[in-house]
């Protein structure tokens, strides 16, 4: 069935009528009779004609104004906007309703009417103007606006941050004016945390992320969702340095332990490591034991510093820490190493003082109280003067960092001057001793003293090889300083001098005695000269060779023996502190005579001539200076013009020569003239 408001009639479709359509005119004077109501079921509180859904809800009521044989069969039809379209019924039998769906936002216009259908017990097929036909009611139009819903807001605001192993939080939030609850979820796993209702339960550290919703409903649009994030934090340890001292000494330290409820490894540091620095064997590891680490804090100047121990998070517990000040005050020094000391002897060597002293570095200096007459300190020697008690005082300043120490006091007893000056002693001289010989002195025993004396020797002359002396004569002889004491014996080694009569000297030095040890070889006997006269040259022949002189002897007419002239050594001899010196002898071709001569440039200028001369070597040993005991001047004299030479031990025949005007002397210039050297008489 169709009903068209506009021309008032109902069509029926049915089939008896052939399915064709027919149209029924209801009986017009019901069209006033029957009216339809509408209104809004799920309209806006503020009025009936403002909806905030897009699927709004119409209620519709009928009324009739006539009074029907039987109770109607009634039915609504309404249509959105339009009156020409196909009409749709309401549900309902006796009340009424439609909602409408997807209704865009803006003014709407709701056509609706009532139809009692068939009354008077017509059927389907009757015919237009029956008298049974149905009852049309009049249209109704209700005109109604789609608005915007209302917004809801969450106000959601809980915890920044709990700790791990808080009871779980009953979530809170306020929302908007619908009547929705606000419900609660999290984006986070469960290890972390988990939301059950409004409880949220934290499992593990990390971040809790929340998210608060509010449905819509009625006029509220639902709210837009709200996230938070609540930070899940470790267990705070129970970090604390325990039993500590807070001010120390600089000369001391302290140790302690750390003690947690977490096993999270400990680190430590100093706010000043010039004042103190603070170290533990479990620094870098995690300790065996877990509540208990051992740390020691060590001043390292005056001042305050703070000292940090660090935890690191593990596990359920967060990282911490925890700060103590400490303050560092000046150290204490102490002198060491000062007693015993040797009581000193008046009159000896500084006794060197020594000690040592504490931290500041300062030097640990020396006093005495005592009389200067007992004894005296200069810088770190202590002389002994006089015999008494002698008190000494060590003393070490102070710094900024350390307090003076405590002086410390020694009393030293001085004791009386030793006696050092042994009784007399003498060494024997020895003489007629073998050349370069070594000789052992007489023993003597060193008596009269009470402390060691210093022992010395020098050495005179040519006896210094191997010489020495002997503490104990026991056989090792030494020559360097050393000590000897009361009762030791001691004997001398020297040796003797290569040259005849010569005196090798060894002297001992001990305390203030000195005494001589004189050894002396046995003089050289001087050998015969014998002088021979050549008639033929009318010069003369010496030689100490008795051989020769006897072989030239007997030859009659061509020499002339004279016997001997004088004596002279065969070899050097020391005689009164002068050497001998060689008397060198040469043959002269020219005038077929021989040259003696003791100075060694002109021996060495004649002895290249070779075509002149004929160098014979070494005659003999003569003096050039007086003063040998029992020597007498030997004359050397030059014929004038020629290179005859003479040589006379006779002062008068020296003179007559002189004297003869024929003759020049030509002795050694620092001698009387003519005297070319010394020789021994015959």
């Amino acid at each position: 069935m169709a009903i068209n408001p506009a021309d008032g009639k109902v069509y029926i479709h049915g089939a008896n009528t052939g399915g064709g359509i027919y149209a029924i005119n209801p009986r017009a004077i019901t069209a006033a009779k029957l009216l339809t109501t509408v209104t809004g079921a799920n309209a806006a509180s503020s009025s009936q004609n403002t909806f905030r859904t897009l699927s709004p809800t119409f209620n519709f009521s009928t009324a009739s104004s006539y009074t029907p044989n039987t109770l109607p069969t009634r039915s609504v039809y309404y249509q959105l906007n339009t009156k020409s379209g196909t009409w749709i019924k309401a549900n309902g039998s006796s009340t009424f309703s439609a909602t409408l769906s997807n209704i865009p936002r803006g003014q709407h216009v709701l056509y609706a009417f009532a139809v009692d259908g068939l009354e008077g017990g017509a059927s389907a097929g009757s015919f237009v103007n029956s008298s049974v036909s149905p009852v049309v009611g009049s249209v109704a139009t209700f005109v109604f606006t789609v608005v915007d819903l209302l917004p809801q807001v969450i106000s959601f605001a809980p915890s920044a941050s709990v700790v791990l192993g808080t009871s779980p939080l009953v979530l809170t939030a306020a929302g908007g004016g619908s009547s929705s609850p606000v419900v609660f979820a999290t984006s986070s796993v469960s290890t972390i945390c988990a939301v059950s209702g409004n409880t949220v339960t934290f499992n593990g550290i990390g971040n809790c992320n929340l998210i608060a919703n509010q449905a819509g409903s009625g006029d509220f649009a639902a709210a837009v969702p709200v996230s938070a994030t609540i930070a899940v934090l470790g267990r705070v340890p129970s970090l604390s340095f325990g039993a500590v001292l807070l001010s120390l000494r600089l000369d001391e330290s302290t140790a302690g332990l750390v003690r947690s409820t977490s096993d999270g490894l400990v680190t430590y540091s100093s706010s000043d490591a010039t004042i103190c620095v603070i170290s533990s064997a479990c620094a870098s590891t995690i300790c065996p034991n877990f509540s208990d680490r051992l740390y020691s804090i060590t001043p390292k100047g005056v001042g305050k510093c703070v000292v940090t121990a660090r935890q690191e998070a593990r596990l359920e517990y967060a990282a911490t820490q925890v700060s103590i000040e400490i303050a560092i005050t000046k150290g204490r020094q102490a002198i060491s190493g000062f007693a015993p000391l040797t009581n000193p002897a008046a009159g000896t060597p500084p006794l060197i003082l020594s000690a040592i002293g504490g931290g500041s570095q300062n030097p640990v200096t020396f006093t005495t109280t005592s009389p200067a007459t007992v004894c005296t300190i200069t810088g770190s020697a202590l002389t002994a003067i006089g015999a008494g008690a002698c008190s000494v005082v060590a003393n070490q300043a102070g710094n900024a960092n350390y307090d003076a120490a405590t002086p410390v006091t020694v009393i030293l007893t001085v004791l009386a001057a030793p006696d050092t000056t042994p009784d007399p002693f003498s060494f024997i001289s020895q003489s007629n001793l073998p050349l370069n010989t070594q000789i052992v002195s007489n023993t003597v025993t060193v008596a009269g003293i009470d402390a060691g004396v210093q022992l010395s020797i020098s050495i005179t002359g040519t006896a210094g090889a191997n010489a020495g002396y002997s503490i104990g004569c026991t056989g090792t002889f030494i020559s360097v300083n050393s000590v000897i004491i009361n009762g030791q014996r001691v004997c001398l080694r020297i040796t003797t001098s290569a040259n005849s009569g010569d005196t090798s000297i060894a002297t001992l030095v001990v305390g203030s005695i000195v005494s001589r040890f004189d050894a002396v070889t046995a003089d050289s006997a001087p050998q015969n000269r014998y002088r021979l006269y050549i008639p033929s040259t009318g010069g003369h022949l010496f030689t100490t060779d008795k051989n020769e002189y006897d072989v030239l002897a007997p030859q009659v007419g061509t020499y002339v023996a004279e016997g001997i002239d004088h004596k002279i050594f065969t070899r050097s001899v020391t005689k009164n502190g002068q050497v001998a010196t060689p008397y060198y002898r040469l043959y002269i071709k020219t005038v077929r005579q021989h040259f003696w001569t003791s100075d060694q440039f002109e021996y060495n200028a004649l002895r290249t001539q070779t075509d002149l001369f004929i160098d014979e070597g070494i005659d003999g040993y003569i003096f050039l200076a007086a003063g040998v005991t029992g020597s007498v001047p030997l004359y050397r004299l030059v014929l004038n013009n020629t290179a005859i030479h003479h040589w006379t031990i006779d002062k008068n025949e020296f003179d007559f020569l002189i004297n003869s005007k024929q003759w020049s002397g030509e002795g050694v210039p620092t001698n009387p003239p003519g005297v070319t050297g010394y020789v021994m008489p015959k």
